[in-house]
């Protein structure tokens, strides 16, 4: 990740996944206009206590978290891309910033399905 500034590479989003992928975390600044700034935090990897109290299943889940915002959420890396009404609602934030939060969501969302392409098209064929 560059330091410099707060815009994602094409690089930058493949250096989040190999992260998530191989069971790790990261934190990583993100600014949707460049006078707002996030430090998003990022993790595949984490045990679950007890029930949790705003329920939702875990399991396979990303948890996406925003410094000081106060929310985090769930995210399917190879679900469906998420509304920004639910980004603004989890994460606290305003509908222009969430509607950035989720297109950098659906970058490292399509970079895991470009990634897992072969083990969809496998567990697809299973199905048929």
């Amino acid at each position: 990740m560059r330091e410099d500034c707060y815009d994602l590479s094409d690089k930058d989003i493949k250096d989040i996944v190999d992260r998530l992928v191989s069971g790790g975390s990261i934190l990583f600044s993100f600014s949707p206009d460049q006078k707002t700034a996030y430090n998003i935090f990022l993790s595949s990897q984490y045990t679950k206590l007890n029930v949790l109290s705003f329920g939702g299943n875990a399991r396979g889940q990303l948890i996406l978290a925003l410094q000081g915002m106060g929310g985090f959420m769930y995210v399917n890396p190879l679900g469906q891309p998420l509304h920004m009404n639910y980004i603004s609602e989890k994460l606290h934030l305003h509908p222009g910033d969430a509607m950035q939060i989720a297109e950098l969501i659906l970058l490292i969302q399509n970079e895991y399905k470009d990634r897992f392409a072969s083990l969809l098209n496998f567990t697809k064929d299973l199905d048929e």
